[in-house]
């Protein structure tokens, strides 16, 4: 994954794996959204240390604090979700598989999903974004 215009930082997951997080991070953020509030929906990413930080946040009814790591669990919905409760747990699966984690923050309106995952390491031996 590359992100930042000035930072050229790569994430050590697969393309396909990446597109299926990414994928399911917007659908869930689009889906869930407050019926009388347009849906705002942004991804970002950037370096934390020697890892690539990416967040994806929305102006939605968010999920209450005690749901944030439940939602991570196969079949698991918020109160007020639809959906299958699989779209997380397969996420949380592959950011682990990789080596990554992955954590919910309140976005006041809405919610924030950050995945963080190893930086790919440079030519040199660094990591990129360090």
């Amino acid at each position: 994954m590359r992100c930042g215009e000035a930072c050229e930082a790569a994430a050590l997951i697969g393309p396909g794996h990446l597109t299926v997080v990414m994928h399911n991070l917007i659908q869930n953020a689009i889906s869930h959204r407050v019926s009388d509030r347009v849906p705002e929906v942004t991804a970002s990413c950037g370096p934390a240390g020697n890892m690539i930080e990416i967040r994806v946040a929305d102006n939605g009814p968010g999920i209450e604090e005690s749901m944030r790591e439940r939602v991570f669990e196969m079949f698991v919905k918020d109160s007020h979700a639809g959906g299958t409760g699989i779209g997380l747990a397969l996420v949380k699966r592959i950011v682990r598989n990789a080596k990554g984690e992955v954590r919910i923050e309140d976005n006041k309106p809405g919610t924030v999903v950050i995945v963080t995952l190893p930086a790919a390491p440079n030519p040199d031996g660094l990591a990129c974004c360090a």
